[in-house]
């Protein structure tokens, strides 16, 4: 124990030591910063001037160059302080700085460790952080250049790296961390020496201290480097020195000389650039002194110029024109005037003083009151209803323009809120009259403006509608600024208040007007009501604002949000206050009318009673007997009285304690004789007392004896009430024992008055009883203890046990159904019953061992008196039952399983068997108008495979045969019917099939015949047709060759002979149906007969020209171009259709080929047009088919050379443009696709994370990874963007932006930025926080599981650690026994509170889950609660152990105590004998007897015997 609190006290030394030098440290940095405020200012004491935010304001706006808002009032209270601290910590979380653990209230607050965490995180950022790419500059080329990537993000192991940049070779000096790599001052002097070598000599390092080196390392940086000295020697030459101190003061070398050491410019660059400053500092100030000159004398020009009365007389359009020239240079001289104020805010004047540009302000402000002021004479002095006009527009534009209160003055909230209200009825007084005010204006413009300025009416009209739009916005302000005025002033009256109500209180009449005084302020003011509207007022008023800035970015909106916040906790706060400040008041009020009445009733009360001690008895009885009554009055007087002294001021508690004195002193001298009083009764009373009492505890302890040997049956309510009953005969021992003892001490009080035997019959029952009390003592908890071992075994045993036996009764019902001639259930029904039932035998086989187990273990508990007969009957009925069940089930599962394969089988081949008759069916009614579509129907269906479809009647016959003789053989009445319905159905469609295959043939031939003769007869006729018209174009002297070719194409080069012969050959093979025959002859005659007149007009005609060869093959080149064009440009369109699918090599070959097509191959085209028209002109103009030769010339002339050779330029000039975005696209896919193979895992296979540590690594391999695509992807993707942006562009700019190519360019751009949102933008940042979320929380719940181990690991240790002797000696030791109980309870206590710890750990297990679920991750917790459930149960474990040593401990110390007490009584016995016979021996030879027998009777022995005990 020693060596712990030495442990513990070590480490608080250390801990207080780090944070006295981290304080230090950080108040010098800051301070280095503060003193470039203007004015300069400085923190002498850290944790206390931080907490009103002022400066720690002041030093962020030093190191960002911004300027912040702050709250700064004469008395800051609470609610600015925290608005301060909130900006602040808004502006450092705007710089995506992560603050952990830090809120506003803490460093309120001033807690130490959260304000230096605070400091160092800024110190971090603007320090250390910032300069990250300065250092990665600086390592280019070094080994360590090679770690850049493993420390960049940690500025720890930048800053490292830089130093050992630095230092590490040139001075071999080896840093490895920010502590004692520094001590000894070596590395601060190498950081000095390399800066400037001539301002430390390291050859002297080795001769002087630690603390040397340090001092003289920190003065040359200070003196020669102007490095402010952060840290002193003692502070680092420690044995622990505090990496934030030194950390803090190396990077200051970093910021101050990031290459590590000096840089000496040229000269003449040094020159040149001071010069041109200088210059540019001459012309910058002469320009600044001009401005202030300019406004200067303007404002002086207007105070000179423009008296301050009398600006509305004169001729009206003269003024307003003289007006009108001062507004004009006014608004000339604005801007500069504006960059004057700004400068001087931003501390950048350069010959100007802040005092002078305050003047400058103070002179224009009242150059713009009086410009004000005239106008507004000017428009009052105007006639009739529009000089109304104007004075109205005057006092709206002076209500607008009044500044609203000034919050840092230090008024008092309610005297703010106040004026704000008073305020705000002005405004709506006036603004209540604007559009009466619009109306007139408008009438009287109409009527009196001629002759009046025009543009000074223009000007009252432009402002009318001005503060009209203003004016909304106006109102608004003033109306939140009122409430929340108004809720302020409520908390400071509120508060003022409180502490009289609550404070040291007065006299009786003084607690009373308190109590008037809240009820008039409280109760009949209405205060609680009244402060909840005004907070709902204020909330909707800053609601409103909230609205209508919800486009702005507004710092207010926040700080109205946490006004809202801070001012609804206050008062939750104050309201619970004010609400509890009355019960103290009265609780005083009622205590002083108390303390008067009862000191009163008793200071009159207590002569009576001194004088009633002195009567009689009775007399003492009859006044005594409601002496309770004035004893709890005298307890009510003092618990009065030790309020009031308690509560009341000095002088009124002082008055109360005297008087109080008093009354108790008289009240002591009355107790102590009543009491002497009645001691005199009380023997009498002892002995009725002894006697009631011994016979309620034997009652007692026959009860208790009773219910621990009864006989127990084994069911859980039976084990619950006996277990109900132990308890509370449990909690009635330890009275029962205290009333042994007060029996005990009432016994010995008695033995004296009574005779022996009387004593020793009392003492032998006191004896028994105690033997029983003990007894009962060790057998109630062993009974208690085994009826709760055995009692989850016996739950477990009945917890779905009902289930089980309902499933098995189940079951039997169902086989008994299946076994029956019942007929209500289908085959299918039964199985599908079956099935559903005993598809839960394993579970319910597995529920059945277990409860049987569970029997086992009830049974081998040897749990005294417990009976288990009745649950042993009822699980042997139940294993047998089961069993029974297990075999019957499986035998019906085989029997039902082959009807249902069977009956699956027949189905099937029905099935197939039904389709194939329906499809022929429909085949042979088929009657289609064309035959050959129903012949080849027909051959396909019935000639394909006629062995297959034999075979289909085959296995439908097969599969019925089978399920027939399953079913008849089953017995089954449901199995029967099925049989008979199977049979009927098999008979039918046997029949069906063979009628179908007897009628196919017949029709086939029918068929055939009327398709031969359709088609030859048709053949006939065309033929018939074609050799009339020939004969017609010969007997019209047509070109015989053209009618030789026509006629010889169709008869002779053709098939036209072959088709009619084979036709009449198929005809022939249907000679079988009737009237075949004459229908065959006639179309034979029919052929024979065409066929030699066709011969006949052969001879006659003669050979083709073959100048018309010539003609078709050129008219067939252009043909040709056009239809090759029109194919590139339709090829081309249809790449330019669908991009998704095109690629730009494609496209690029199209466009050279519609090129070649527009070039060379277009000019052939024309070539054949001429030679072809040549022809037609020449050789061929005789010809009857001239006239259509040159129409066909025409048209195909006409679709090559008209409209095409425009569309093929338009598709080469459009084609530029689409080349590139198909450039683009193929980028853009490669891209997109360099991304998603970046994706971290598929989506089909997303990882588990069992463990924080997977959590982490995950973390970091999506940071990593989005860094990596970062630096890899980035620019090719920003310039791919850039590029698709640009093409866009360019098709709006040329009215080509419709076209689905660029479409799909925008498109893809779209698809291109989401991908890398997704892959490194915000999208994949956010999932990388809900990633570190995730892990930080597990971690937090690893850390505590293991905490929580570490305990039980200690407790553990310690409980197994006590050693025999230790026992041995609590076995004959009473204060090493209690020492050891105190120990046990003690460990007990840590077990308990690690069990509690491990509860509390699995009920922040779901918060993890939750976090899992926000960052889309499946996560695997079994590890973590299998962890913590094994720590439950240690802890559990540790605290049953412990609880029964304990009760064992507890029962062996009063075995000890009881031994000791008998022990010294026998000794005081023994002495007490040894003193007798010594003074009998001396009076031995004394020879009279009377002396002798005086002596027995003196002797302490026989006036006081020894009471026996157990032990004696």
């Amino acid at each position: 124990m020693q060596r712990r609190q030495s442990f513990m006290s070590n480490v608080k030394n250390l801990r207080d030591e780090q944070e006295r030098v981290q304080k230090k440290t950080f108040t010098n940095w800051i301070n280095t910063y503060l003193i470039q405020c203007q004015p300069p200012c400085k923190i002498a004491d850290l944790f206390p001037e931080v907490k009103d935010g002022i400066k720690l304001l002041l030093l962020l706006e030093v190191l960002s160059g911004q300027k912040l808002p702050h709250e700064s009032r004469k008395v800051m209270q609470r609610v600015h302080c925290l608005s301060n601290v909130r900006t602040a910590l808004s502006f450092l979380e705007s710089k995506k700085i992560k603050l952990v653990n830090i809120n506003p209230a803490d460093i309120v607050d001033g807690k130490p460790s959260i304000v230096l965490g605070l400091i160092w995180t800024i110190i971090l950022y603007f320090q250390i952080e910032e300069q990250e790419d300065t250092i990665m500059k600086s390592l280019e080329g070094t080994e360590l250049a090679e770690r850049g990537e493993k420390f960049k993000g940690s500025a720890k192991k930048a800053l490292l790296a830089w130093a050992q940049n630095n230092l590490g070779d040139k001075y071999a000096i080896d840093i490895r961390d920010f502590g004692n790599s520094w001590r000894d001052g070596s590395a601060f002097n190498a950081m000095v020496h390399n800066i400037d070598p001539s301002l430390v000599d390291m050859e002297k390092l080795g001769d002087r201290t630690n603390r040397e080196n340090l001092e003289a390392a920190f003065a040359a940086a200070e003196s020669g480097l102007n490095i402010p000295r952060l840290i002193d020697p003692e502070d680092v030459d420690v044995d622990k020195p505090d990496e934030k101190s030194i950390m803090t003061y190396v990077a200051q070398f970093l910021k101050a000389y990031p290459e590590g050491s000096k840089k000496k410019p040229k000269l003449l660059e040094q020159i040149e650039d001071a010069q041109s400053k200088v210059e540019a500092a001459k012309q910058a100030a002469e320009q600044e002194r001009n401005d202030l000159r300019k406004i200067s004398d303007f404002c002086e020009a207007v105070e000179r110029e423009l008296p301050t009365s009398g600006k509305g007389r004169g001729d009206p359009v003269e003024n307003y024109k003289k007006f009108e020239e001062f507004r004009q240079q006014q608004a000339a001289l604005k801007e500069a005037y504006e960059a004057l104020l700004k400068r001087r805010a931003d501390g950048h004047l350069l010959t100007l003083k802040p005092d002078e540009v305050d003047a400058l302000e103070a002179q224009w402000r009242a150059a713009s009151d009086q410009l004000n002021e005239w106008r507004w004479q000017l428009d009052s002095a105007l006639p009739g209803d529009l000089g109304k006009v104007g004075g109205w527009l005057a006092r709206a534009e002076r209500c607008l323009r009044e500044p609203f209160p000034d919050t840092a003055a230090g008024e008092p909230d309610e005297a703010i809120a106040q004026a704000l209200h008073q305020r705000l009825t002005e405004h709506r007084a006036i603004f209540a009259d604007a559009p009466a005010m619009r109306k007139a204006f408008q009438e009287a413009r109409k009527s009196a403006g001629r002759g009046l300025p025009a543009e000074q009416l223009a000007d009252i009209d432009r402002r009318l509608t001005q503060v009209q739009q203003d004016e909304p916005e106006v109102r608004q302000k003033l109306e939140f600024l009122e409430s929340k005025y108004r809720v302020l002033a409520y908390f400071i009256v509120t508060e003022r208040k409180l502490p009289e109500w609550t404070g040291n209180y007065g006299h009786l009449p003084e607690v009373e007007a308190l109590l008037a005084d809240y009820d008039n302020f409280v109760v009949a003011g209405k205060l609680l009501p009244s402060v909840d509207q005004a907070l709902d007022s204020f909330r909707q008023q800053a609601e409103a604002l909230k609205k209508r800035d919800s486009g702005k970015s507004m710092p207010e909106t926040r700080e109205n949000d946490r006004f809202a916040t801070e001012a609804t906790r206050k008062w939750d706060r104050l309201r619970r206050e004010v609400q509890a400040a009355p019960e103290p008041l009265k609780r005083i009020a009622e205590s002083w009318k108390q303390f008067l009445d009862e000191a009163e009733a008793i200071e009159s009360w207590l002569p009576s009673a001194q004088a009633a001690l002195r009567g009689s008895a009775e007399e003492r009885d009859s006044f005594f007997a409601d002496f309770a009554n004035w004893e709890a009055r005298h307890r009510r007087l003092n618990d009065a009285g030790g309020l009031l002294t308690a509560n009341c001021a000095p002088a009124a508690a002082d008055e109360v304690r005297q008087r109080l004195q008093r009354i108790n002193r008289q009240w002591k001298e009355l107790s102590e004789g009543h009491k002497q009083s009645e001691r005199m009764d009380a023997a009498e009373k002892s002995r009725k007392g002894y006697h009631a009492s011994t016979t309620a505890l034997t009652d007692w302890l026959d009860r208790a004896e009773q219910l621990v040997e009864a006989e127990l049956p084994c069911n859980v309510r039976c084990i619950r009430e006996n277990l109900a009953s132990l308890q509370a005969t449990q909690d009635q021992q330890e009275p029962m024992e205290a009333e042994f003892k007060s029996v005990s001490k009432t016994a010995q009080s008695m033995v004296k008055d009574l005779p022996e035997q009387t004593v020793n019959e009392m003492l032998g029952n006191l004896k028994i009883i105690k033997d029983r009390l003990q007894n009962l003592r060790k057998r109630l908890p062993e009974r208690s203890r085994g009826l709760k071992s055995v009692l989850p075994n016996v739950e477990s045993l009945e917890n779905g046990l009902e289930e089980l036996v309902s499933w098995i009764e189940a079951g039997e019902r169902l086989l008994a159904q299946h076994g029956g001639d019942s007929e209500d259930k289908t085959i299918e029904e039964k199985i599908e019953a079956h099935k559903t039932h005993f598809g839960q035998i394993n579970y319910f086989k597995s529920v059945l061992d277990g409860k049987n187990r569970f029997l086992t273990k009830i049974k081998s508990s040897k749990v005294k008196n417990l009976n288990t007969d009745e649950v042993d009957a009822q699980f042997e009925d139940l294993n047998r039952r089961f069993k029974d069940l297990l075999a019957a089930s499986r035998s019906w599962e085989r029997r039902l399983d082959a009807w249902l394969r069977r009956l699956d089988a027949y189905e099937k081949k029905k099935s197939e068997l039904t389709a194939w008759l329906g499809e022929a069916g429909g085949a042979l009614a088929q009657d289609d108008a064309n035959l050959d579509d129903s012949i080849a129907r027909h051959r396909s269906f019935f000639d394909s495979n006629q062995q297959k479809q034999r075979q289909l009647l085959t296995n439908f016959l097969t599969a019925s045969n089978d399920l027939l003789n399953s079913l008849t053989e089953s017995g089954d009445g449901g199995a029967t019917e099925l049989a008979r319905r199977i049979e009927a159905e098999t008979q039918q469609l046997e029949a069906d099939f063979n009628d179908i295959l007897s009628e196919a043939p017949n029709r086939l031939l029918r068929l055939t015949l009327d398709s031969c003769d359709a088609k030859l007869n048709q053949l006939l006729t065309d033929g018939e047709d074609a050799l009339a018209s020939f004969n017609q174009r010969v007997e019209a002297k047509e070109p015989l060759d053209r009618i030789l070719k026509n006629h010889e194409t169709y008869f002779f080069k053709s098939h036209y002979r072959q088709n009619c012969e084979q036709l009449l050959n198929e005809m022939r093979q249907a000679d079988v149906i009737a009237g075949a025959a004459a229908r065959i002859d006639a179309q034979t005659d029919r052929f024979e007969t065409l066929w030699q007149a066709a011969e006949s007009l052969r001879t006659r005609l003669k050979d083709l020209p073959a100048k018309w060869k010539l003609f078709e093959d050129r008219l067939h080149e252009i043909q040709a171009f056009a239809e090759h064009s029109n194919d590139l440009l339709d090829r081309l369109a249809g790449l330019e259709s669908s991009p998704d699918t095109a690629s730009a090599a494609e496209y690029r070959s199209l466009l050279a080929d519609i090129k070649e097509a527009a070039g060379r191959r277009q000019r052939e085209a024309q070539l054949a047009a001429r030679e072809a028209d040549g022809l037609l002109q020449g050789d061929l103009g005789g010809d009857p088919d001239i006239e259509s030769a040159r129409a066909e010339l025409g048209a195909a002339s006409s679709t090559a050379f008209d409209s095409l050779p425009g569309r093929l330029q338009a598709a080469l000039d459009r084609g530029q443009l689409v080349r590139r975005c198909l450039d683009f696209l193929d980028l853009a896919n490669r891209l997109q696709a360099a991304l998603n193979n970046n994706e971290e895992a598929p989506a089909d296979s997303p990882e588990i994370l069992s463990s924080a540590e997977a959590a982490r690594a995950k973390h970091d391999r999506l940071r990593s990874r989005r860094l990596r695509l970062d630096r890899a992807q980035r620019s090719a993707v920003t310039a791919a963007l850039a590029d698709g942006n640009r093409l866009v562009e360019e098709a709006a700019a040329a009215s080509a932006d419709d076209s689905t190519t660029v479409k799909f360019v925008a498109e893809r751009l779209v698809d291109l930025a989401d991908a890398w949102e997704a892959s490194a933008g915000a999208v994949a940042e956010a999932k990388i926080e809900q990633l570190q979320r995730l892990a930080q929380r597990w971690t937090e719940l690893e850390s505590e599981a293991s905490a929580v181990g570490a305990i039980l690991e200690a407790a553990e240790s310690q409980l197994n650690s006590d050693t025999q002797q230790q026992q041995q000696q609590a076995d004959i030791d009473v204060e090493i026994l209690d020492a050891t109980l105190d120990e046990d309870r003690r460990l007990l206590r840590r077990f308990t509170e690690a069990e509690a710890r491990t509860v509390a750990v699995m009920e922040a297990v779901p918060a993890v889950q939750q976090a899992a679920d926000e960052a889309e991750e499946t996560i695997d917790l079994k590890a973590l609660e299998d962890w913590l459930m094994e720590l439950r149960s240690w802890a559990a474990g540790g605290s049953d152990r412990l609880g029964n040593r304990i009760g064992e401990l507890g029962e062996r110390g009063d075995k000890l105590r009881a031994l000791r007490a008998g022990r010294n009584e026998l000794a005081t016995a023994l002495r007490r004998a040894a003193d007798l016979a010594s003074r009998l021996e001396d009076l031995g030879s004394s020879a009279d007897p009377a002396t002798y027998s005086r002596a027995l009777r003196t002797s302490p022995s026989s006036s006081a015997k020894p009471r026996p005990t157990s032990s004696t």
